[in-house]
């Protein structure tokens, strides 16, 4: 039997621990999971407030999804105007996850659930997309 991630068992606390602004630990700057998002979005106050946030979550996670699909189908494409519809569909899904992680951040922002999570996956686009790959492998495993 798998044993339960110790975050789920008080989030609020994994939270201000891991996620704060100043903290340069180790720790903190390990990369942010799918797990963790989850946990983030668990943390808002109200039922409703936290069924968006899930909500906003699994739209992520359907972004990175569908960045990492495009991602191998380019790089298993060399040459010709295959690979150029082919990275064009690229753009348009890599420009969807950075929307959808954008929604979350400001979500979490107006409804007081700390948003220092987003520092973690990173600012320049490839950052966001290496970082899409990362935690979707990482959620295959689970």
């Amino acid at each position: 039997m798998k044993e339960q991630n110790p975050i789920w068992s008080n989030p609020s606390e994994f939270i201000r621990d891991h996620y704060r602004d100043d903290r340069e630990s180790e720790e903190a700057m390990k990369k942010l999971t799918f797990e963790d998002l989850f946990v983030i979005a668990e943390s808002a106050k109200k039922e409703g407030d936290r069924e968006l946030l899930r909500g906003l979550v699994f739209d992520v996670l359907s972004s990175a999804k569908n960045y990492n699909e495009a991602r191998e189908r380019t790089r298993k494409i060399r040459g010709g105007e295959e690979e150029i519809t082919s990275s064009k569909i690229r753009k348009i899904v890599h420009e969807r996850l950075l929307d959808s992680l954008n929604i979350l951040e400001r979500n979490c922002e107006r409804l007081g659930v700390n948003s220092s999570w987003r520092k973690k996956i990173g600012e320049e686009r490839g950052e966001i997309g290496d970082w899409a790959v990362e935690a979707q492998g990482e959620h295959k495993e689970h």
